[in-house]
């Protein structure tokens, strides 16, 4: 029988603040209860970095100490894997792609600029896709994770860059197409989706997040390494949400394992949305259930987490992934280790 495996996302900032002695117990309560890998954030989204990069700004926290590397270090010694996280394309005021260039921003509809970075320019794919091959080179990884891979909403990007790049190829400004936004969202999203050009958009759009998958993927597998990722459970509508297609990086294999964020009270959507989400991949990739522990849609008792790891289980993930860390008690670890 095939192992299943268990994972779990952990922010340094939470988990070992109080310096290099707090790794090893954390590692060591996971390696108890049976954990394969941990996910640690190595890049929020205001710009800074939590490892000792000579790329990007490093959180200031973390300038006498480098948290991944004791990260890396104890869990190897337990047998635990490690795929560092970064949050792809928010950069935040802190970021230094911006301080280069502002064009680099996103644009909202309004003319706004966004504290997110656009992945048509290819300064900000190889901004980033460099971040990952630091990590990469200079750490003993399994793998690298992506989260945040998409754009933050609908309503982005208009940049200049954007604008007349989507003219050049179907003669519509994308700012004709329509405003879709969370306001007046029915009669607007009506009118973007009568206009002819909107599916063509749409595809558009998501093309250049799926680019710097299929860049990332490439220097992964160079590397010998693994790529995970963090995506949301609502496939596919996210493509025309946040241009995240990645039923399509898991059937085509750019992606090593997938981790939908089914974050959810509710047991039977878990079951629902799991088996949605490996039919996506069809054996691409394996899929392993993002579970909300503690999480913006979800708390879980003890009870509600190993039933859905059960139903998830029952339903053919290979995997669960907790969110997060912080997040799992005493008596959670107990119960996982038993499954």
């Amino acid at each position: 029988m095939a192992r299943f495996h268990k994972a779990v996302w952990s922010s340094p900032g939470a988990d070992y603040a109080d310096g290099p002695d707090s790794v090893g117990p954390m590692v060591d309560r996971l390696a108890q209860a049976g954990f394969d890998l941990i996910v640690p954030v190595v890049k929020g989204g205001g710009g800074y970095v939590s490892y000792h990069s000579r790329i990007g700004k490093v959180q200031p926290q973390f300038l006498a100490w480098d948290p991944l590397r004791v990260l890396v270090e104890k869990a190897k010694a337990v047998g635990i894997s490690v795929h560092p996280w970064m949050c792809v394309f928010p950069e935040g005021e802190h970021s230094p792609l911006f301080r280069k260039d502002e064009s680099l921003r996103m644009v909202n509809r309004d003319g706004a600029l966004t504290p997110w970075a656009c992945p048509a320019a290819e300064a900000v794919r190889k901004y980033e896709l460099s971040l990952y091959e630091e990590v990469m080179d200079e750490y003993d990884v399994a793998g690298v994770h992506m989260d945040y891979i998409r754009y933050n909403s609908e309503d982005v990007c208009f940049c200049e860059r954007c604008r007349s790049g989507f003219k050049a190829e179907t003669g519509t400004d994308p700012l004709e197409i329509g405003k879709v936004s969370e306001f007046n969202v029915y009669s607007e999203r009506g009118k973007n989706r009568k206009h002819p050009d909107w599916p063509t958009w749409v595809q558009w759009r998501a093309g250049w997040v799926t680019k710097f998958v299929e860049e990332l993927s490439a220097s992964v597998k160079g590397r010998g390494k693994e790529l995970s990722a963090a995506v949301f459970m609502e496939y596919p509508e996210c493509i025309v949400y946040e241009g995240q297609n990645w039923g399509d990086w898991g059937e085509r294999g750019l992606v090593d394992v997938m981790m939908p964020m089914t974050y959810t009270n509710s047991t039977l959507m878990v079951k629902r949305r799991t088996r949605n989400h490996i039919a996506q991949v069809k054996g691409g990739c394996p899929v392993w259930a993002g579970l909300g522990k503690g999480s913006s849609r979800s708390v879980l008792s003890t009870e509600m987490l190993v039933e859905q790891v059960q139903a998830a289980q029952e339903e053919g993930a290979e995997g669960i992934v907790v969110f997060s860390h912080a997040a799992l008690t005493d008596e959670d670890l107990a119960a996982l280790a038993d499954l």
